[in-house]
Order: structure tokens, then sequence, then C-alpha cells
């Protein structure tokens, strides 16, 4: 078992996200909304059962948006999730990130 941390970042407005591991749904959190202070909407830490290098999957249902990334979970368990431009953007770390 690993430990997924999840950091939902800036261009959140009331949506809705969904993250899979390896095909199997491991978060899903509605209303989402970034905060102008911080630039974060919420963060959130996983336990998942997961391949190495597993495969994140993370989709904004409310606006048709989804992206990929593949991650050794033992080395880079960190994942920020932000909207920018009307893309998905995710950043892997094996450091947390901080907020103010």
């Amino acid at each position: 078992m690993k430990r997924l941390h999840l950091y939902y970042e800036d261009g959140f407005d009331n949506d809705s996200v969904v993250v899979q591991v390896d095909g199997q749904e491991v978060a899903r959190k509605a209303g989402l909304k970034s905060s102008l202070v911080t630039a974060l909407a919420a963060s959130e830490d996983v336990d998942v059962e997961a391949s190495s290098p597993a495969t994140i999957r993370v989709s904004v249902t409310t606006r048709d948006l989804s992206e990929a990334i593949a991650l050794d979970l033992g080395a880079q368990p960190h994942l920020a999730i932000a909207v920018r431009d009307g893309k998905l953007v995710l950043r892997a770390s094996g450091e947390p990130f901080f907020y103010l």
C-alpha cells in the first residue's frame, strides 16, 4: 500500500474531479473552488494499491478535461492538480507542496 498526496490547486470554480490509479477510482471531489489567497482548493491523502510506475488519471468532469501521468509513488508521491488556460496541469514531486 502506498500513499498518494493530492493537492487541488488553482483554476477550480465549483468543479468536480475524479482521480484514478491504475484504473481504480481513489478520490472524488465535488464543488471544488480555488482560493484566490492560497491558490489551493483542497488537499487529501489516499492509500492506494499501485503498480510501479502507476498510471494516475485525473478528470475534471465538469469541464470534460482529463490527463494521465505515470508515477513511481515511492519516489514522487505528491501530485498537484490545476486548471490553467483551459487545460489540466499535473505536477509530481518527491517533496510536499507548500501553500500560504
